[in-house]
């Protein structure tokens, strides 16, 4: 991706130009990565995991009860 920085007189970055298609697939991957990241988030909740630590003391917690 071919870009070119704009500096201050310092030489410090203080901003980018790109190409407009370089820009619009920039759009699309962080739109892509925010489609993926709320489907995840959709499958943690709907899975409701444990961590196994907890899920193995709960399971000797019930061994000892019985």
């Amino acid at each position: 991706m071919e870009t070119s920085f704009i500096t201050d007189k310092k030489g410090k970055k203080k901003g980018v130009m790109l190409s407009y298609s370089n820009y619009k697939k920039l759009l699309d991957d962080q739109d892509e990565l925010a489609c993926i990241k709320e489907f995840d988030t959709a499958i943690q909740r709907t899975l409701k995991t444990k961590p196994a630590e907890i899920v193995f003391d709960e399971i000797e917690k019930k061994r000892k009860t019985r």
